[in-house]
């Protein structure tokens, strides 16, 4: 009964999200060349409501002990009374990394090694059993002077990566974490909780951790045993297959823990866990999914390079199709979403870039924060930083909405189970994720309101309600998935299913024969388009994959636009359209009439609607100003008031009609109240926020 009650406990403080964090402006404390204080000041003038800062705690090792862990807690607390007292409201987060930490100085000689007489400000020499081991045996601390090392490990710097399983570094960095709650700041900038795969060089495939600690606790939750390193993925073997699995367990254990001890101590105190892992093998070398993040935290700070400079239109989409599937993932846990993305300083074009950057940050639903280099400072436009807080924060109720959620016209699905046993983290092998955001991309261009969902909310309460399911190349799927799937299109619901959709079992192992084979009526994968009813519903297979032709050609990766066929590219999304999603009749259907190169985000809003439009047309290499576009609506029913808000601009006035038309630069948003859309309310359940 008491563990009953703990955990009830526990969960009640893991979802007390403060109401602040939906909606803010982000500013770090030194982004400009100036005394803290001042920066504080300018950052707080120009609109920002959160500043993010650093100290000791959150890159020296040294200070998970006194006397420095005092003296930054002091120190903190200082800022915390300076911030709070000068500016009511604004809140002063911390920045802290406890799975990795740089330490300058201790290879002056560039040897690789930590020079003797800094051996007693090494963390890896003074702690060994506390990182990472990789499956050749070798511990995950890496030097400056090794090849390919990212920039932030500067040439004489030891780098060290840590692990969870180690009890003594939990609990130290939980010690630290309480103390950090009680020091007057307002939250925690969790960075990066992953376990490190790939690394510069020379550590590649590693699949840590199998350390000591961490073979033991895995025997110890699965019953299953590792073999000591050096040893070699096994994929035919159950031991391995637990282990892919159980990395996510360690890693999310490791933030609830996290959580925990910070909410224990002040309910109010925010975890913000960043993470810059999306859903591509990336995923599965390093055992995070963002979606588990956004389950442990109170929300997930989403990092991507964003289009680093002005770029080709598919390197655009690919940005915001990421954007899209985190952030519908982050709603689904009832959780806002940050950014932290960059513009760099010598991009082509660079005040359109940072317009249509922020434009396409904002409209998926993210609070904003950009800097001007990967170091998470420096401003790459100042002058529009001012304006755009300064517009978010006059148009934050319109933006972040309470209970604002995806229009679910269509699901779709994305399959953590075939990204890792078939796709094995191994990017030469991952065709899955090219495919799933290249569906992703294709939507969003086809202007059909969609929601990305996970393959764990596979489950009868969500998705009775949705016209339609979409499920790209889901090969490796369960038997509890696929019966919920087969009963769903038994009870009237349409499926479109591509490629090798369940030819493999939950754990990437072939059937023979495709678990929908009786849905589908086609056991194999074949290079077909059909459809077939079954029950009350249908099952539409597409064993030509669309979306990953689509992807491929389309190049995104390279934002010159050099090695993408953008012909083949339409061709593909033009094929898809016509001969599969052309079977389908949704009803309640929202038509938007407008150039591909418009994508439209549309939401349910309180008792009516929102549509979201960012707009591509003519944007290109060295060309970040979008050609305007006209967009023509046929809405389901004459909504009671319209209001459109232009990005950077004033929101007006329109005349209620059903039928309509608008004139879109950049992007902005449509207010449509009172529709009344059974989808909205069969939905909003699931998105009501809870605070």
């Amino acid at each position: 009964m008491r563990r009953l009650l703990f955990l009830l406990f526990a969960s009640l403080l893991l979802s007390s999200i403060p109401p602040w964090a939906f909606g803010v402006k982000i500013a770090t404390a030194y982004d400009l060349p100036l005394p803290w204080e001042e920066v504080v000041k300018r950052a707080v003038k120009d609109g920002a409501t959160v500043i993010l800062d650093w100290s000791r705690l959150g890159n020296s090792w040294k200070c998970l002990y006194e006397p420095c862990l005092s003296t930054e807690l002091e120190r903190i607390k200082r800022r915390a009374e300076f911030v709070h007292s000068r500016f009511p409201g604004v809140k002063l987060i911390y920045y802290v990394a406890p799975m990795e930490y740089v330490t300058p100085d201790l290879d002056l000689d560039g040897d690789g090694k930590v020079d003797p007489q800094r051996r007693a400000l090494s963390l890896y020499l003074n702690h060994p059993s506390w990182v990472q081991t990789g499956i050749s045996g070798r511990k995950a601390v890496f030097f400056g002077s090794m090849e390919d090392m990212p920039f932030w490990v500067c040439p004489t710097c030891e780098d060290v990566w840590l692990t969870p399983a180690n009890s003594r570094m939990r609990e130290l960095h939980l010690v630290q974490a309480k103390k950090i709650a009680l020091s007057g700041a307002d939250g925690i900038w969790l960075d990066v909780p992953f376990l490190r795969g790939d690394f510069g060089g020379g550590w590649e495939g590693q699949w840590p951790d199998v350390g000591k600690e961490a073979r033991e606790l895995f025997h110890k939750q699965t019953g299953k045993t590792l073999p000591s390193p050096p040893f070699q993925p096994d994929w035919e073997n159950d031991w391995w297959l637990e282990y892919v699995s159980w990395r996510y367990r360690l890693i999310r254990e490791f933030v609830e823990e996290y959580s925990r001890a910070i909410k224990g101590e002040n309910p109010d105190f925010l975890l913000a866990v960043e993470t810059s892992v999306d859903y591509s093998v990336f995923c599965t070398q390093t055992g995070s999914d963002p979606r588990d993040m956004a389950r442990t935290g109170d929300l997930v700070a989403h990092e991507i390079g964003g289009v680093e400079e002005s770029a080709q239109k598919y390197s655009w989409l690919s940005f915001l199709a990421r954007l899209k599937t985190w952030r519908d993932m982050d709603a689904l846990e009832r959780k806002p979403s940050w950014s932290l993305s960059y513009v760099y300083s010598w991009a082509h074009d660079l005040e359109n870039t940072v317009k249509l950057h922020a434009a396409s940050i904002i409209f998926s639903g993210f609070s904003y924060y950009t800097s001007g280099d990967e170091g998470m400072s420096s401003i790459p436009h100042p002058a529009l930083r001012r304006a755009v807080f300064h517009w978010l924060g006059k148009n934050r109720e319109r933006l972040y909405q309470p209970n604002l959620f995806p229009y679910p016209q269509a699901l779709v699905v994305h399959s953590r189970s075939t990204l890792d046993y078939i796709s094995r983290g191994d990017w030469e092998r991952d065709e899955y994720s090219d495919g799933f955001y290249g569906m992703v991309m294709m939507l969003l261009e086809a202007h059909l309101p969609f929601m990305v969902i996970h393959e764990e909310d596979l489950k009868k309460t969500l998705i009775s309600s949705a016209p339609l399911l979409i499920l790209p190349d889901y090969a490796a799927m369960g038997e509890r998935e696929a019966d919920i799937i087969r009963k769903y299109v038994e009870e009237g619901g349409t499926i479109i299913a591509t490629h090798r959709t369940s030819l493999y079992d939950e754990r990437g192992r072939h059937r023979g024969g495709m678990a929908l084979a009786d849905v589908l009526e086609i056991s194999r994968p074949s290079p077909i388009i059909h459809e077939e009813k079954y029950g009350r519903g249908r099952a539409i297979y597409s064993g030509i994959p669309f979306e990953k032709y689509f992807f491929w050609d389309a190049a995104p990766w390279d934002p010159a636009g050099e090695e993408g066929n953008f012909e083949d590219a339409e061709g593909e999304r033009e094929e898809f359209v016509n001969s599969v999603l052309g079977k389908i009749g949704i009803p309640e259907k929202i038509k938007i009439k407008a150039p591909s190169s418009l994508i439209s985000l549309v939401f349910c809003s309180g008792g009516g609607l929102q549509i979201r439009f960012i707009n591509l047309k003519g944007v290109g290499w060295g060309v970040s100003r979008p050609q305007e576009v006209e967009v023509k609506l046929d809405l389901p029913s004459k909504p009671s008031r319209v209001l459109y808000l232009p990005f950077l601009g004033v929101e007006r006035s329109l005349p209620p009609q059903r039928k309509f038309k608008l004139r879109v630069n950049f992007g902005g948003v449509l207010s449509l109240d009172g529709i009344s859309l059974p989808l909205c309310n069969k939905f909003l359940p699931f998105f009501k926020r809870k605070f």
